[in-house]
């Protein structure tokens, strides 16, 4: 495939950004190539075995504190999904397999740290799927009075363009792409639902939160969100009023990362409980979580969320999460039991993680993404 060069349009400045010319890299075979100038470099080949049936691999070191990272078919011309990350590098980077080798390229840069990202069909007339990010409209995260940003990114022929289509006044840390729009939160203590259209700012539909939004997970009725303060909202849609904010869920501790499916939801935490709050389907109009399991309990804060059948053979869903500790866990339920297995671990933090199918491993595998750059992919044994 032509390698895409990367250009960008931001509304509050025009970055003109030169082609990467150096050729992709090999992640998984080949010897040891010399980095590009952003230092991303290949690992060894081969995976990790951890857990008995697990495996983890190292994928890709951008040499770069990564932040986010979301699957999907950015690529249609490509065979199967490709990754998407995004750090404190100011770059959106852009992974994908050709052949037999994983290559990887930065798309954009953007003049304000970008916290998290997702991938999904953002504009039904385009093929394949866009990109959308969000952070901040330049600086750090931690800078004073940053504002909140979201970057729009998508592929016109072999050039990527991205342009910022809405600010809000805090740090954005939070994003989902639905058939309802792109949803939006931060600390600015409330939920935006952005509609897309041709030109920026894209228009919102807004909504309150208790305290600052830091992730999103879709769900059958709209999306639900995790905040700082501790709070588990379900966000609903009403024709007349918009999103409405549903408590589910409080704890003391701050909520981190979120994961949903049906009525079922995971969230992670920052004392390090990961909870598997379940709700009875039984027409009533209430979002309360009828259970709470605790699946986990450790010192170190969580930074990932994901309910996914990660394991072909075994019934339902499986829970995973990511955390300072350097660990990525799965979880896996016989019966009425949980059972745990640490599947991947490093000596830094991971600070997210998602999953999808990518092309060379069957069924549904893990990414993280972690404080010294890494990509780590992990999945079941066949």
């Amino acid at each position: 495939m032509n390698r895409p060069s990367a250009t960008i349009a931001l509304l509050v400045s025009l970055i003109a950004l030169a082609s990467c010319g150096n050729p992709p890299r090999p992640a998984e075979s080949g010897p040891d190539v010399d980095s590009d100038p952003a230092g991303a470099r290949p690992r060894e080949p081969g995976s990790k075995a951890m857990a008995t049936g697990w495996w983890s691999q190292v994928l890709l070191e951008t040499g770069s504190r990564l932040s986010g990272v979301a699957v999907g078919d950015v690529l249609p011309d490509v065979p199967g999904n490709e990754i998407v990350v995004v750090g404190t590098d100011h770059t959106l980077r852009l992974i994908w397999r050709d052949g037999t080798e994983w290559r990887d390229e930065i798309i954009a840069r953007t003049p304000g740290e970008m916290i998290q990202v997702d991938v999904g069909d953002v504009d039904a007339n385009r093929p394949g799927d866009e990109i959308v990010a969000v952070g901040v409209t330049s600086g750090g995260e931690d800078d004073a009075g940053a504002k909140g940003a979201v970057v729009y990114v998508r592929r016109d022929g072999d050039e990527w363009t991205a342009t910022q289509v809405y600010e809000d006044n805090a740090l954005l840390h939070g994003v989902c792409i639905r058939p309802s729009g792109v949803w939006v939160t931060g600390y600015s203590n409330k939920i935006h639902l952005l509609g897309r259209q041709a030109a920026a700012p894209w228009p919102a539909h807004s909504a309150p939160l208790p305290g600052p939004g830091r992730s999103i997970a879709p769900t059958s009725g709209g999306v639900v969100v995790a905040c700082r303060d501790g709070s588990v909202i379900d966000i609903s849609l009403s024709g007349v009023l918009g999103p409405v904010p549903i408590p589910r869920d409080k704890r003391d501790a701050g909520r981190a990362r979120i994961a949903a499916a049906g009525r079922d939801v995971l969230a992670a935490d920052d004392d390090g409980t990961l909870t598997f709050l379940t709700t009875s389907d039984d027409g009533a109009d209430d979002h309360r979580a009828d259970g709470r399991v605790v699946l986990h309990r450790g010192p170190d804060k969580l930074r990932g969320a994901v309910l996914a059948d990660l394991d072909p053979t075994a019934p339902g869903l499986e829970a995973a999460t990511a955390g300072y500790d350097g660990t990525i866990r799965v979880f896996t339920r016989i019966a009425s039991q949980w059972n745990e297995d640490v599947v991947a671990r490093d000596t830094d933090r991971f600070h997210h993680l998602t999953a999808g199918e990518l092309p060379g491993w069957k069924g549904v595998v893990l990414v993280g993404v972690n404080y010294s750059g890494k990509v780590t992919v992990a999945g079941k044994t066949e």
